[in-house]
This record gives C-alpha cells, structure tokens and sequence, in this order.
C-alpha cells in the first residue's frame, strides 16, 4: 500500500483505478482473481464436460481428448496462472506509487523556478536554474489521476477491443454453431465449446436444445473471463507506461526535475526505490509469456491431425529433446531436428494472436524499465553533475569529492540482479520459444534431463568420495 500521508483515504473525490488498485491489498486481489476460474472448473463438471472425446471419423481424425480441463490455456490459465497475474499487477502498480513516493520523502524532486520556463523556446541551464524540493508528492497523485489521453486509450483499447473481441468469437463460433446456424468448418474446432454437437458413441442423439444453450452459457463465462485477462493486461501496461509522463526524464517543458539522492547507501542513489516493483512487473511478463505460450501450444494441439490428447503431443517433442540430450549428436540428427524444430506448424488465428501478446508484453516490460526509470537515473545524475560543477548542488552535509565520486559511479539500470543483455537475451528465447513452440518442449526436455543427471550424481558422488577419500590402515609393524 502507499507510504502513509501520501494520498488521503476519505477524500470525497472518487478514486481513480490507479488509486484503487493501490488501496486494494493484493491478496484480495487474488482471492477475486480465483473465483472465475473455479467456477469455470465446476461448471464443466456440472454439464460433464471437463472432459471430453472428440470421436473420429465424425468430429476428428482420430479420436482425441478435448475436454476443459485438458484445454491448459483455459483450465491452467484461469484457476491458477490469472490470479497469480492479478496479484503481480496489483502488487507492481502499488510498488510503483511507493517508489514515486519515496522520491518526494528522499528530497529528490525538484520543481524549476517559474521564470526559467518563461520562454518555451529556450532551453533551461539545469545546472544553473533556481530549484525548490517538492515533498508535496505530486508525481504520485499526477500518476494516480492521469490524462485524458489516458483515459481513452483504457477505454478503447483494454474495454471495447477485448469485449467486442470476447464476444464476436463467442457469438460466431459456439453460439451460432450450438443452435445449428452456422457451420463448423473444420476439425480443429471441435472443442468442450461445442461438446453440445459431439456425442461420444456412434449413432447417439446430440444433446437437446436446452443442453445446448447451457453449453453456450459455460462459454459466454468462459470468453467474458478472457475478455477480463486481456483487458486488464493491457490496462496495466498502459498505466505503467503512463509514468514516462508523470517521472521528470530530462525532456523540455518539464516544470520538475529530479536530482540523485546522495544520502543513499545504494550505488542506484534512491532510484533503487524502483527495483521491486520492476521485478513484479517482470513477474507480470513472465506468466502473460506461459498464458500466451500454453495458448500456441492448444492451437498447435487442435491443428494436429495425429495425437490423441495434449499430453501425447508435448511429449513427442520433450522426449526429442532428451533422446538429443543422452546420445552424441550426428550431423544428420542435427539436420532433422533443426527442420523439425523450426518448423511453425499448423497453426490457428488464437495463436497467432499469442504471438502478437506475447511481443507487445516484452516491448512493454523493456520499455516501462529502459525508457522511463533508466531515463529519469541517467537525467538526474547529468543534471546533478552539472550543478555539481557550478557549485549549485546540496552536497547533504558531505564533501564535494565524496559527491562526485558517488555521482561518477552511480548505477543508472535500476534492476541491479539483471543486467539488460540477459534481460533482452531471455525476451528474445520467449518470443522464440512462443513462435516455434516446438523449441520450447524441445529445450524442456533437454533441461529435464540435464537436471536429472545432476540429481543422480549429486546422489551417488557422496558415497564414491566417501570410499576414495578413506585413509588406508595402518599395517602391524610398520613405520
């Protein structure tokens, strides 16, 4: 929650989603995020749908599992995967108005004497121009309240799209299809969504028009808490980019300005305030990525022609990767397994929309990080070094070496434990991994064997040191 004092609780004003979210203690927020899940969990054994055949020749090529809780990007996502998301992106938002907080109580926003900005056409000499400390925390309620540009693209990108999205899949493609109105145009389409068209023996009925109204419910609820996993992915990323507006970064026209806090024993200089909250936002990329990986993988799944559930067809790639991990590669096991691997597949359009997410949460996560928190660290400690020249500087009691000293070696990347080079090396191994998924199983059971090796020996090595490590026994008679 917000440092105390920072926003008044009984404000009259309505609380904006921002405000809220930050009120809100995050493991509410999780406890909220479950119920949708496991009511789409009970649901499908209420109409005995959590699992399901699709029979062959009728409604498949051969006979496969298509139940609900078979569907991992349905079942996985939403009784597990969706809360856990929901508290990180509680827990982020809150974490960043602390930091936003910290910034006033630290001394280190600064607002630029009116009369310096009189004329919008000169540039400010920051390192001369009059400066007042700002504690009034206005970076956080600026942020808290936004813009209207804010606004808009909340409602139109993160309530309009998702929802007429959400609902144009379901109409079209459950509801019209369970009442006989439309077509089901392939077999990768039959799924527990049109379970109410499936009998699972040869030559029974289809369930009644009722039944099949019921199953066109489950699925509204089942695609109105997809409609609410897009929308609220993409509210946060849009409010957290919102603070390269709210965050002094150096750009002309800003009436505040930051300035690094020399009292701080970290090497960020109070710009370590960000590092938690980052770190749940890169928690936030981290399960959108597996949402939008199990996603491509049940796309994949439904497009096979040959495997009869998920588990068979994970597998043949996982047991790819370990058969590759326990015996010498030949240049022609190399050639095969690169044409496999690299192969996309069959593919339907949720996937390719998967991709899409999964690109625009990586630019999103590396830009929130780069362009706003990096930008603020690395205008702060010029302007300080500026002003640190022409003696303008509140040096915090200190001499001016040990000031300087402390601005020279100052970190500017606000994630000390990750390093932008890793950080950009595992965004492009996600997307990878998400475009050829095969990769991914590929890499996991290499990974799955690897550590079992390691397991072994770290089991075995003890008792084999133990027997080399044993001194000889000293012989009767001897030296």
């Amino acid at each position: 929650m917000p440092i105390a004092g920072s926003v008044d609780p009984a404000a009259s004003r309505a609380r904006t989603l921002v405000e809220t979210t930050c009120f809100a203690q995050p493991y509410y927020v999780l406890l909220l995020g479950l119920l949708p899940g496991l009511a789409l969990i009970f649901g499908s054994l209420v109409l005995h749908i959590a699992t399901w055949t699709a029979r062959a020749p009728d409604f498949a090529d051969t006979n496969r599992e298509v139940g609900y809780l078979a569907a991992l990007n349905w079942s996985i996502t939403y009784a597990i995967l969706f809360p856990i998301l929901l508290y990180l992106m509680a827990n982020t938002i809150s974490g960043l108005a602390n930091a936003l907080d910290r910034l006033h109580i630290c001394g280190m926003v600064h607002e630029i004497a009116p009369d310096a900005l009189s004329d919008p056409l000169t540039a400010v000499d920051l390192g001369k121009v009059k400066l007042q400390a700002v504690r009034s925390r206005i970076l956080t309620r600026n942020w808290f309240s936004g813009s209207p540009v804010r606004k808009h693209l909340l409602i139109i990108f993160a309530i309009i799209i998702p929802a007429a999205f959400g609902a144009a899949e379901w109409f079209f493609n459950n509801f019209l299809r369970l009442i006989h109105k439309a077509p089901v145009p392939s077999h990768s389409d039959y799924d527990w969504g049109l379970a109410g068209l499936m009998p699972l023996l040869p030559g029974a009925p289809e369930w009644t028009l009722v039944h099949r109204l019921a199953n066109a419910a489950f699925d509204l609820l089942a695609f109105t808490t997809e409609v609410l996993l897009i929308g609220s992915l993409i509210a946060f990323f849009i409010i957290v980019l919102d603070l390269g507006r709210v965050v002094p970064t150096g750009r002309r026209g800003e009436t505040h300005l930051l300035l690094p806090d020399l009292n701080s024993p970290d090497r960020r200089l109070g710009f370590e305030a960000f590092s938690d909250p980052l770190g749940s936002l890169l928690g936030v990329a981290l399960i959108a990525y597996l949402i939008c990986y199990l996603v491509r993988l049940q796309g994949a799944y439904m497009a096979n022609t040959s495997s009869s559930s998920l588990a068979v067809f994970v597998s043949e790639y996982i047991l790819a990767g370990v058969r590759q991990a326990a015996k010498s590669p030949t240049p022609a096991h190399l050639v095969d397994a690169f044409v496999a691997l690299f192969n996309l597949g069959d593919q339907q359009i949720r996937g390719a929309l998967a991709w899409m997410m999964s690109v625009l949460v990586a630019v999103f996560s590396l830009s929130a990080v780069v362009m706003t928190v990096q930008r603020a660290a690395a205008s702060a400690q010029s302007t300080a070094t500026d002003r640190l020249k022409s003696r303008n500087l509140d040096l915090a009691d200190q001499p001016a070496k040990n000031a300087a000293d402390k601005l020279k070696s100052m970190a500017i990347w606000p994630l000390g434990y990750l390093k932008l080079n890793l950080l950009l090396f595992w965004i492009f191994l996600a997307v990878l991994t998400l475009i050829l998924y095969r990769i991914g199983l590929f890499v996991a059971g290499i990974v799955s064997f690897t550590l079992f090796l390691r397991m072994v020996k770290r089991l075995l090595l003890p008792s084999r040191r133990d027997e080399t490590s044993t001194p000889p026994a000293n012989e009767d008679g001897g030296d």
